[in-house]
């Protein structure tokens, strides 16, 4: 549990570092309007895990094609330690998401909050 905890605390920072609040909070309500999600159903974990997958492509956690760049989330923080601590978190939204973009990055968001 604590290497979880610690691994979550790297993503944690690293995904701080790369994106202020101010951006991922506009790319928020930017995805909230192109996915026509009203505000009643904005926490519905059906819902919130597409709009975290449209914020993290608008701030560039993503590629075009989806995949995650561990070098974006890291910024200039990024390193071997890093690499691990956050592909081993991946791995594991991965593997619960089952292939499925919104529930990856819902998983990659609510794990981070451990």
């Amino acid at each position: 549990m604590k290497v979880l905890l610690v691994l979550v605390c790297c993503l944690a920072v690293a995904m701080a570092q790369f994106s202020s609040d101010k951006q991922r909070a506009s790319a928020m309500n930017e995805c909230q309007e192109e996915l026509k999600v009203p505000d009643s159903e904005v926490e519905d974990p059906s819902k919130l895990g597409c709009l975290y997958a449209c914020m993290h492509k608008k701030v560039g956690y993503t590629d075009a094609d989806g995949t995650y760049n561990l070098r974006k989330l890291a910024g200039s923080a990024y390193n071997q330690r890093f690499e691990e601590a956050a592909q081993r978190v991946m791995n594991m939204c991965a593997e619960q998401a089952k292939g499925d973009p919104c529930k990856m990055a819902l998983c990659l968001e609510t794990t981070k909050e451990f």
